[in-house]
């Protein structure tokens, strides 16, 4: 099965030369010449593409030039490899899925390392399907921007089982497209450089962070409404996060945190309790808008005296415009008091229904006793 692979470290600049073209094989070695139309890439090569068949990057250690690279051009193309490692794919300019109906796959595997150095855009799912997955101890450096379901009817998807994800530059998530980001098993993936923006275009995206894993950029907008999950001790972070009009699902020990995060009237923001914990929105500047909703998961049930501190910040403005809490047993109630104050909710109990008007009796009796005595005494 495929897991190790390639790399890239590139920041050349196209140069003339005749266009190489894979040639159909199935799991063929990248570096024999006759694999492709025109030889084997190298550094001098206008472009590389492999529309049919499936390439693999090997052996042990070695580098494969691409400059640009367009994985799945019109029809399905694959680029992997198998089970060797420190191998590196350098290129300028990368397209996976790049015309309607063309699915595009790259494998980054362990100890493999996927380098687009330039300034050139990194498409999945231009127009057609793309995907890149990249698994424990995989690397991928990108300096361009990255454009993930870039046009209607698109597809791209990011998958990290574990490695390293660098960018330095922006990050389009669902452009016009769909998009999915997946994180998992440790996965770290973080862009410095600008803005990760969710639904640029109109498009849908879903993310999904957890394992211990995290998902850093320096600035977030979600324009959509699209679905942001993180747990399982997984992290979202970033310097400024715009809620806009994602739905944000923070599961038991998930956590995101901002220096300053900006709700909106469509932003969803739902927690879920359970008996083994719960996630965390931590932030310094923090402006409260849309909806607040708690749920139980796996089976909890809360007792009285329970306490969930889920927003933090040192600076508060604004309030949910709805807060919507879980039903709880009769003889237990939810506290919100201290909701705005130190972003806790809790859990108290009530006096039982017959307790109650059984109270209400005895204080009416007490009354009526008072009463009588104090007329028998004025006789």
């Amino acid at each position: 099965m495929l897991s190790t692979l390639f790399v890239l470290l590139v920041a050349l600049s196209p140069q003339s030369g005749q266009a190489q073209v894979w040639n159909g094989s199935s799991f063929g070695d990248w570096f024999v010449a006759s694999n492709w139309i025109g030889g084997a890439p190298t550094s001098t090569s206008p472009s590389a593409l492999i529309d049919r068949g499936f390439a693999v990057v090997g052996p042990s250690s070695s580098t494969a030039f691409a400059v640009p690279l367009t994985v799945g051009g019109s029809f399905t193309g694959q680029l992997a490899g198998v089970g060797v490692s420190n191998n590196r794919l350098l290129t300028f300019g990368l397209t996976v899925g790049r015309d309607t109906g063309a699915n595009g796959l790259i494998t980054v595997g362990s100890g493999g390392t996927l380098s687009a150095t330039s300034s050139e855009y990194v498409t999945i799912g231009e127009r057609g399907n793309g995907m890149v997955t990249v698994s424990e101890t995989g690397n991928v450096v990108t300096s361009g921007p990255v454009i993930v379901g870039k046009s209607a009817g698109s597809f791209g998807a990011i998958t990290m089982n574990g490695g390293l994800w660098r960018g330095s530059d922006t990050f389009d998530l669902a452009a016009a497209g769909n998009g999915a980001l997946t994180l998992t098993n440790r996965a770290s993936m973080h862009f410095d450089g600008d803005r990760l923006v969710i639904g640029r275009q109109g498009g849908r995206g879903t993310v999904s962070v957890t394992g211990s894993s995290e998902l850093w950029a320096t600035s977030w907008e979600v324009q959509t409404p699209s679905m942001l999950t993180v747990g399982n001790l997984g992290r979202i972070g970033g310097s400024t996060i715009d809620f806009g009009a994602g739905q944000w699902l923070i599961d038991a020990h998930g956590a995101v945190s901002a220096g300053t995060a900006t709700f909106r009237d469509a932003t969803l923001l739902r927690f879920t309790l359970e008996e083994s914990g719960y996630g965390l929105l931590d932030t310094g500047m923090l402006t409260l808008d849309g909806m607040l909703r708690v749920d139980l998961g796996g089976g909890f049930s809360p007792t009285a005296g329970d306490r969930f501190d889920l927003l933090r910040w040192t600076s508060l403005s604004g309030r949910f415009d709805a807060v919507q809490l879980p039903a709880l047993a009769p003889t237990l109630a939810w506290d919100t008091s201290m909701l705005y104050v130190n972003g806790e909710i809790a859990v108290v109990a009530v006096p039982e229904p017959s307790t109650a008007v059984l109270f209400m009796l005895g204080l009416g009796g007490l009354t009526l006793m008072i009463r009588r005595r104090r007329l028998t005494g004025a006789v």
